[in-house]
C-alpha cells in the first residue's frame, strides 16, 4: 500500500523530502482555516478570544513539552543505545504522564471556572468571557489532547518516522477546516473549536496505534531513577522556557487591551509569515536536530560543525528572498487572503503593517531555531537557559516600551530588534559554547544572501510600480525567484541548495518519463 510507506521509518534525505512536502500540504490546510475565519467572521471581540485562547494552548502545551527535544529525547537516545530501548521507553513514558498530568490539572481548572481563569489572565471584558463559556470549555480540553499528541509526535521523530506526524497533521487541519465551513451559521467560532476538538482526538489514537504497531511501543511506567543530570537539565530548561513563553504571552495580554479585532489582525499577519518557518524551517529543523543528537552522542564535533553549518546556511539562502518579497507584496498578500466578506479596510491595514516587519524575523529566526537545536544535542542546558533568560527578558521589556510608544505594531518591530541582536551575540556564545562551530560563516553567508537580494528587490520594485496588478505580483516574484536560483546555479553562492533544485529537477523527470511510459 502506498499509505503503509509512509507510516514506517526514512531516510535523512528521504524524511526531509517527506516532512516538508507533507509538511506544506499540512500547513496549507491549517493556513486556509485563517481566511475562511477572516470572510465568515471578519475581526472582532469573539474572534480575538478564540485566537487569544488557541494561541495560550499552543503556547502552553509546547512550554510542558518542551522538554522532549532538549532533554528527554536526547537522553532517550543515549538510553537506547548504552541500556535498551525498554529502558528508553520507561524514561520517556515518565514525562509522558507528567505532562499528561499537569495539563489534566489545567485542564480541570479551565472548565470549572472559565470566565475566572480567562478573565485572570487576559484583558478581555469579564461580560465578553462569559458569552463564550462553551467555547474557553472545548478548547481547554483541546488542550490536554494537544499535550498528548505533540508528545507522541516528537518521539515518532525521534525514531525517524517523519511522515507520520505530518500525515496526522494534515488530517487535524483538514476537519477542523470542515467543520468550520459546515457550521459557521449555527455555531459562530465554536464550530472551529469542537472541530479542533474532535481532530486531535482522532490524531491522538492514530498516533498511539502507530506507536503501538510500528515501533511495539508500550506506555507502561516502570520505577528508575530519573537522575541528578537529568532533573537538573529538566529544570533549567522548564526555568528558561518559562522567559520564552512570557515573551509569547505578553503580547497577547497587551495587544487584547486594544479595539476588538487587533489581536485577529496580527494573528492574519502572523498566520503568512509562519509558512515559511512552519513548512521549511520546522521540518528541515527537526530532521537536523536529529542528526546533531546522533554527531554529539558519537563525540564528532568536527561532524556537528558541519551539518549545523550546512543546516543554518541552507535555510538563510532559501528564507532572505522570502522575507524581501513578503515586504515588497505585504498589502497585495492580505488583499488577496484576507480582505474578503466580512474584514474591514482598517483592519487589513493593520495586517499589512504587521506583516511587513514580520516578515524581516523570517531567516533571523531560522538560524535561532537551529542555534537552539544544537544546544539542545550539544546538551548545553544550562547555557541555553541564561542565554534564553537574558534574550526573553529583553524582548519583554522591548515589547512593552515599544508597543507603550508605537502602539499594535510597536511589537513586530521590538521583535525585529530582539532577533537582529541576537544574531550578533551569538557569535561570542557560540565561541565559548562550541569551539569548533565556526559561527562567522553563517554572518558572512547571510551578508552574502543580503548582497545578492538587494538588487533583485530593487528590481522587482520598479516592476511592482510600473505595473500594479495583483495579477502581475506572482510573476514579479516568479522571476525573482529564478534569477537568484539561476545566479546560485552559475556561481555556487549555497551548493546545497543547488543540489536540492538538481534533485527536484531529476525526480520531476523521472516521474514524467514514467508517465510517458
Amino acid at each position: 500500500m502506498v499509505f503503509g510507506r509512509f507510516i514506517e521509518p526514512q531516510s535523512y534525505r528521504k524524511g526531509i523530502v517527506l516532512s516538508v512536502g507533507l509538511g506544506f500540504l499540512a500547513k496549507a490546510a491549517a493556513f486556509l482555516l485563517n481566511p475562511a475565519i477572516a470572510y465568515y467572521f471578519g475581526a472582532r471581540g469573539d474572534t480575538d478570544i478564540f485566537f487569544f485562547c488557541m494561541s495560550t494552548v499552543l503556547l502552553a502545551s509546547a512550554f510542558l513539552t518542551s522538554l522532549n527535544g532538549s532533554v528527554v529525547i536526547p537522553h532517550a537516545m543515549h538510553l537506547s543505545a548504552s541500556e535498551g530501548d525498554a529502558r528508553s521507553m520507561s524514561f520517556t513514558n515518565a514525562f509522558f504522564y507528567f505532562y499528561l498530568l499537569a495539563g489534566s490539572v489545567i485542564t480541570i481548572l479551565v472548565v470549572l471556572a472559565p470566565a475566572e481563569v480567562l478573565g485572570a489572565i487576559s484583558n478581555f471584558p469579564r461580560n465578553d468571557l462569559q458569552q463564550h463559556i462553551t467555547l474557553i470549555r472545548v478548547l481547554a480540553l483541546v488542550f490536554l489532547l494537544t499535550i498528548a499528541s505533540s508528545a507522541m509526535c516528537d518521539i515518532l521523530f525521534s525514531r525517524k518516522f517523519f511522515a507520520v506526524p505530518m500525515i496526522s497533521g494534515l488530517l487535524t487541519s483538514l476537519l477542523g477546516l470542515a467543520f468550520l465551513l459546515l457550521f459557521h451559521d449555527a455555531l459562530g467560532t465554536l464550530s472551529i473549536a469542537i472541530g479542533m476538538l474532535v481532530a486531535y482526538l482522532l490524531q491522538t489514537v492514530f498516533l498511539a496505534i502507530v506507536m503501538c504497531r510500528s515501533i511495539g511501543w508500550r506506555f507502561d511506567l516502570c520505577s528508575l531513577q530519573i537522575g541528578r543530570r537529568v532533573s537538573l537539565d529538566s529544570t533549567y530548561a522548564y526555568l528558561g522556557n518559562i522567559a520564552s513563553a512570557a515573551a509569547g504571552y505578553v503580547p497577547l495580554l497587551l495587544l487584547g487591551g486594544f479595539d476588538p479585532g487587533t489581536l485577529t489582525a496580527l494573528m492574519y499577519a502572523q498566520s503568512i509569515t509562519n509558512i515559511p518557518g512552519a513548512i521549511v524551517t520546522s521540518q528541515y529543523s527537526s530532521v537536523a536536530g536529529i542528526r546533531l543528537n546522533e554527531e554529539c552522542a558519537k563525540g564528532d564535533w568536527a561532524g556537528v560543525n558541519r551539518v549545523f553549518l550546512m543546516s543554518t546556511n541552507f535555510l538563510v539562502f532559501l528564507l532572505v528572498p522570502v522575507a524581501c518579497l513578503m515586504w515588497l507584496f505585504s498589502g497585495e498578500a492580505v488583499a488577496v487572503l484576507f480582505q474578503h466578506g466580512k474584514l474591514t479596510p482598517e483592519t487589513a491595514d493593520l495586517s499589512t503593517r504587521f506583516l511587513k516587519y514580520l516578515s524581516l524575523i523570517v531567516p533571523m529566526a531560522a538560524a535561532n531555531t537551529l542555534v537552539a537545536r544544537l544546544f539542545m544535542a550539544g546538551r548545553r542546558v544550562a547555557m541555553s537557559f541564561w542565554y534564553q533568560i537574558a534574550m526573553n527578558l529583553l524582548l519583554i521589556l522591548m515589547i512593552v516600551v515599544f508597543v507603550g510608544q508605537a502602539g499594535p505594531t510597536g511589537y513586530p518591530v521590538a521583535l525585529v530588534v530582539s532577533y537582529g541582536s541576537s544574531i550578533l551575540f551569538l557569535y561570542w556564545l557560540l565561541k565559548y559554547a562550541f569551539p569548533t562551530i565556526v559561527y562567522s560563516s553563517i554572518l558572512r553567508h547571510l551578508a552574502l544572501a543580503t548582497i545578492l537580494n538587494v538588487p533583485l528587490y530593487a528590481l522587482a520594485y520598479a516592476a511592482k510600480y510600473t505595473w500594479p496588478s495583483l495579477l502581475v505580483a506572482p510573476l514579479i516574484a516568479i522571476g525573482y525567484l529564478v534569477v537568484l536560483f539561476l545566479m546560485n546555479a552559475r556561481f555556487k553562492f549555497n551548493r546545497d541548495v543547488h543540489e536540492l533544485l538538481l534533485e527536484i529537477q531529476r525526480r520531476a523527470v523521472t516521474l514524467f518519463s514514467r508517465k510517458a511510459a
